[in-house]
């Protein structure tokens, strides 16, 4: 049987627990998070941690 095919939407640290648990069942076939934001003292910008997997 062929894996469902999905696109996910997620951002917070929290969506990354879904995301493994949906990339071992299913093919993603995209995958839609915010822009990259400076943060921290030094201004540095950080990805989400959804982006960082995917790629």
């Amino acid at each position: 049987m062929e894996k469902p095919k999905i696109i996910f939407f997620g951002t917070p640290d929290f969506a990354l627990k879904s995301l493994e648990l949906i990339n071992s069942h299913c093919d993603i076939l995209c995958v839609v998070t915010s822009q990259e934001k400076k943060s921290g003292r030094g201004l540095r910008i950080h990805q989400s941690e959804v982006k960082s997997f995917q790629l």
